[in-house]
């Protein structure tokens, strides 16, 4: 965990400012080293106060140092935003560094078994004392049909107000585009199904380029594919950066065509400066925010024709472009940081008031 380069932290640092706005005091826990967001409270980074003198027991030292602290803070609630794949390691955070401790376990992705464990029996020894939070629908309800939980629900929050000011740096291309923006993961994101949408699409014909930003293993791998396709003229791939916004804010629509999500926050980002998205469906998130010819447009996922005949209708059919672009930020207003601070304080107010799940 850290809190630089992904939805997830860029979330755990939004959550610090809405729970220390309703008064709580509030310490984050980075395993990692790497800070690009804004966040509230005491930040106590693992991999800078270690004193690592092998690698082979990093972990360790790092563990021993997560307990300590732990203990010395005796705190009231654990949230856990972690990802959680390894069994052995989660029977040694619940069952031993969190025993005495109310634990709210954050599920971030539809594909659970990056969560949770798929064996029920383990689920109930690690999490009956636990509580679970959704960040969509979608996830809620798949955790309730396979689990028989019933999870909280809280969306990832924006600030439409910050988010605004940070798209005001001009951006310098002198062209227009398209733009994916996030880990470059063939596996999760499944960016070679955008370039040949992209390919497929009339957007060439109309001069306008596709932008991919973000790092990952595969980067080189689709850099590769995209010069064999003959498209470096048209395709161009910038590193990430932190502030994503003056990118998002002059794109012509922003995409998403992941094979799985959680609640994505780059379409609850673009949105948010005013550019309308199009995202592929049938995965957890985008059909929670995006209204179908509204604000944006969905479609159906792994098909790249689909795909690129959306992305011709955002050229073709000025009409319905400029409908969902009018209503973008308006359509986000829900998901503002200010009405899910509202929702943290419901929720963190029911678990605090729940003896039977003391510890």
């Amino acid at each position: 965990m850290k809190l630089s380069g992904g939805g997830v932290p860029r979330t755990t640092a939004t959550i610090s400012q809405m729970l220390e706005n309703l008064g709580h005091t509030v310490h984050i826990v980075t395993i990692v080293d790497g800070v690009d967001y804004s966040y509230a409270g005491t930040l106590y980074n693992l991999e800078e106060n270690g004193n690592y003198q092998s690698a082979i027991f990093r972990k360790v030292f790092k563990w021993r140092m997560l307990k300590r602290f732990l203990k010395r803070q005796n705190f009231d609630l654990i949230i856990d935003n972690r990802t959680r794949i390894q069994i052995l390691k989660e029977f040694t955070f619940h069952r031993v560094l969190y025993r005495k401790t109310k634990v709210l376990d954050v599920v971030h992705s539809g594909k659970l078994k990056n969560y949770l464990p798929s064996n029920k029996q383990i689920f109930r020894l690690l999490y009956r004392k636990n509580y679970i939070l959704a960040v969509s629908n979608a996830i809620r309800e798949k955790i309730f049909y396979k689990y028989g939980v019933n999870p909280f629900l809280i969306y990832n929050a924006i600030d439409i107000k910050q988010n605004k000011l940070l798209a005001q740096i001009p951006e310098q291309r002198n062209y227009q585009y398209i733009l994916y923006s996030g880990r470059i993961d063939e596996k999760v994101k499944n960016i070679s199904l955008l370039i040949s949408a992209y390919q497929s699409s009339l957007l060439m014909e109309y001069n306008i380029h596709l932008v991919i930003m973000g790092n990952g293993d595969d980067k080189q791998d689709l850099i590769d594919s995209v010069n064999k396709k003959s498209l470096s003229k048209y395709v161009h791939f910038v590193d990430y950066d932190p502030n994503p916004f003056p990118y998002l804010k002059y794109a012509h629509f922003t995409v998403l065509t992941s094979r799985f999500e959680g609640f994505p926050m780059i379409l609850l980002e673009s949105l948010s400066v005013g550019t309308p998205v199009i995202s592929v469906d049938d995965i957890s998130g985008p059909s929670e925010i995006i209204q179908n010819e509204i604000n944006g447009l969905l479609v159906e996922n792994h098909n790249p024709q689909k795909l690129a005949d959306a992305f011709n209708s955002f050229v073709i059919d000025e009409s319905l472009y400029l409908k969902c672009k009018n209503n973008a930020e308006s359509s986000v207003q829900r998901f503002d940081i200010a009405e899910i601070t509202e929702d943290w304080s419901a929720v963190l107010k029911e678990i605090f008031n729940d003896n039977n799940k003391s510890r």
